[in-house]
Formats: C-alpha cells, structure tokens, sequence
C-alpha cells in the first residue's frame, strides 16, 4: 500500500500495519483515562504520553501514518461512548477536534523528529514538547476561538505539556536502563559459560596430551617386544600381531593429535592472556553450578568463604580442578534433600588452600587410598554399566602436582562428607605456566 500526503510518502507492509494498528489501539485505549479542562470536549488523557512512546518505539514507520490512524479510531472510540449521553450530532462536534489534534501531532512530530537525520534522545524531548503544546492549542482554537484562550488557560497547557513530557522521559529512560540491565546480564552469563567452555576444553587437552604420553610409551613397548621376539626368531604370528599392534596404537596417537589440534583451534586462548582475581573464578564456578543444579531441579545449597583474594593467570585449570571437586561433591549427594557444598579460599604464608566440603554420603575408609588412582569411580550408571569420567579426580591431582606444584588430600566420614584440601603455591598461581 503506497500513498502520498503533500511531499510525505507512506508505505505500509503488513508487520508494519500490524503494528500501526496495535499502536492505535493502545492510543485509544490510553485516552478513555482523561481529565476534563476549559471547554466541553477537551480533556488532558494518558494517550499523549503514550503516543510519543509508540512513535519512539516504532521509528521505522511513518508518524503520520500512526497518528492518522489514532485520528480515526480514538475518536470513533470516544463518540461512540459518547451517545449514551448525547446527540449523534453533538457526540460527533465534540470528538471533531480531537481527530485534528493526532494529525497534527503526527505532521509536527515527522517534520521536528523522524525526517531529521540527528534524531538524539534530547531533540526527542523537544519535539514531544512542541508536539503536545502546538496540538493541544490547534484543537483549542477549533474549540473555542483564538481569543477565548486566556493567559492562564496557555499557562496551563505548556505545563501540562512539560508534565507529559518529563512522564515520557521517565518512562523511556527506565525502560533503557532496565534493557541495559538485562544486555549485562545476557552477556555476564554468556561470558561464564564461555569461560566454563574453556576451562573444559584445557583441562580435556590436558587429559589427551596425558594419554598421549601413555600411548607413546606402549608403542614403544610393544615394538621392542616386535624386535626382541625378531631377533630371537620367535613365532611368526606373534612377531606380525605384535607389529601390528603398534602400528595400530601409531595411528590412535595420531587420531589423537587430530582432535587436539582441532580442540586448539576454536579454544580462546586471548582469554588465557588475562589475569583473573580468584574471587570471579569462584563466582562463576558457584553460579554456572546453581544454574546447573536449577535446570536439573536439584536442592543443593553452594556456600562461597573467600577470605583472600589475588589474581590468577592460570585461571582455567584451577576452574577446572575446582569445578571437578565441586561436582563430585554433587554427585556424592544424589539421594539427599539437604544436601550442601562449601567452597573456601585463603592465604596461608605462601601458599593458596582450597577446601570443597560436601554433607555427602562420605567414601569408605577401605577405598580412600584408590580414589585418586588411574581407571577408579564409584560414578555407575545403573542401566547402560557405563562411568562417568569427565576428567576423574586422577587428572585433577595431577593437575594439582604437576602444573601447579601444589598438592590435594581428602578427609572422609561415611554419612558425614567429604573435604578435598588443595594447597597451590601463590606465586606458580599468579604466574604463566
């Protein structure tokens, strides 16, 4: 739909239609909530805070086009409740100038806002102002004549002009703060579970250079048991098993080598560059949990004790070796309803102590000495015989050990809990690995 009003074009789709229609509808809706002024037929109503909004919000379409259309449905609107008490005749004289009131607005509000290429907040202000003051006085002057509008009644209306205005700024400016709000959170959670990603990826890299290590190893071996088995001109059909083998071992650590380089490619590793204080470390790790334990309708309580704080550099593995406690804690509390995890940090002469503590269902004295051992879980599941790995608390001692120098023990009482204790050097903490 395409039509011209003087030198203004007006096109119309249907979402914008839509739109223009919801828009009128509000407008008309707002109006029934008015104060009636000066002169039969005149009121001071809502719509005019309402309607500058609307435009502000809908910007990409024509003012007129809006304010045109609140021009036919208020005021049909407004005469139609009108009949009850008057004459169709004296309902529709009295709703007539109403509908000059929104065209005019619209003309004055394309021509001081939306045809302007500077359209700041402020000038905003100021055409909502002339807007509201140049209709109110238009539909005055249709009412009772230039010369019946006394100094007081002009008065009146430029501050009624400024009130609907400053309302309008309010009402703006709120809602902005509230989506600025609402951004920071979006992007706050995006930056937590972007570091959570992270700090997985490095401690799965971790785990796979581990096993490389492993592999390389037992390449070796089992080619040197090829040749001794060659050399001393054993069976055939072992020497070629045995070739075989290594071979095929070859060819996993070289599998291997694929899936780190392609881990190693999409890992931000700008974000290593950054030092982090320990206190966010632990915040995100405490809040990417409860979200966890929500999406998963879990009551367990996640209690936070930083007594110190300092920066980390290392900041993705010590995520990863504390975010491994912090869920084998969870999953130690599966049947219970009290359930609770208490996560502590502080400074002791020079070094950095962790405690994760769990109200769990605690581990047997018989297995606490294997815990830590390559291969061992108690995480089964019951229907598939499947275990759960994710990185296994013998990856997070080694992590603990071998990168941070540091060390980690565990305390355990059945139906008690269960304390892990890590202590880390403060200067390996705050320095590049």
């Amino acid at each position: 739909m395409l039509s011209k009003l003087g030198c203004v074009r007006i096109q119309v789709n249907k979402t914008h239609f839509f739109r223009v229609m919801m828009s009128a509808i509000a407008v008309s809706v707002a109006a029934t909530f008015n104060l009636s002024l000066f002169t039969e037929g005149f009121i001071i109503s809502l719509a005019v805070v309402i309607l500058p909004f609307l435009l502000y919000l809908n910007i990409d379409i024509n003012a007129l086009l809006i304010c045109i259309s609140v021009a036919i449905i208020s005021p049909l609107m407004r005469w139609t409740m009108l009949l009850s008490q008057y004459t169709v005749g004296h309902a529709f004289h009295i709703v007539l100038p109403e509908v000059f009131f929104y065209v005019i607005y619209g003309i004055v509000f394309y021509y001081a806002y939306q045809k302007n290429q500077d359209k700041t907040f402020n000038r905003f202000l100021v055409a909502s102002l002339l807007c509201d003051l140049i209709s109110n006085l238009v539909e005055m002057l249709i009412r009772v004549g230039f010369t019946a509008i006394t100094y007081k009644e002009f008065s009146i209306l430029v501050l009624v002009a400024f009130l609907r205005v400053f309302v309008l700024s309010v009402l703006i400016i709120s809602i902005k703060h509230y989506q600025a709000f609402l951004n920071e959170q979006s992007h706050e959670m995006r930056y937590r579970n972007l570091l959570a990603m992270a700090s997985t990826f490095k401690s799965e890299i971790y785990f796979m250079k581990k096993n490389m290590d492993r592999i390389e190893a037992v390449t070796k071996y089992t080619f040197d048991a090829y040749k001794s088995l060659n050399e001393k001109e054993g069976d055939l059909k072992t020497q070629q098993i045995l070739l075989e083998v290594a071979k095929d071992i070859h060819e996993i650590k070289k599998d291997y080598l694929r899936v780190i380089q392609g881990i190693e490619q999409i890992y931000p590793e700008q974000l290593e560059l950054e030092e982090m204080p320990v206190s966010e470390v632990l915040k995100i790790l405490v809040a990417n949990t409860k979200e966890q334990l929500l999406n998963e309708n879990r009551s367990v309580a996640i209690q936070l004790h930083l007594k110190d704080d300092f920066l980390v550099k290392s900041h993705f593995l010590l995520m990863s070796v504390l975010g491994n406690l912090i869920q084998n804690s969870i999953e130690s509390m599966v049947h219970q309803s009290n359930g609770c995890v208490q996560i502590t940090c502080e400074l002791s002469a020079h070094d950095a102590l962790f405690s994760v503590k769990d109200n769990g269902m605690g581990i047997h004295s018989e297995v606490l000495s294997h815990v830590f051992n390559p291969g061992y879980t108690t995480k089964y599941n019951d229907k598939t015989g499947d275990m759960n790995r994710g990185v296994g608390l013998t990856v997070v001692k080694s992590i603990v050990e071998d990168q941070f120098n540091g060390s980690i023990s565990l305390k355990s009482e059945m139906k008690k809990g269960t304390e892990f204790l890590v202590r880390m050097p403060k200067a390996i903490l705050e320095g590049a690995l």
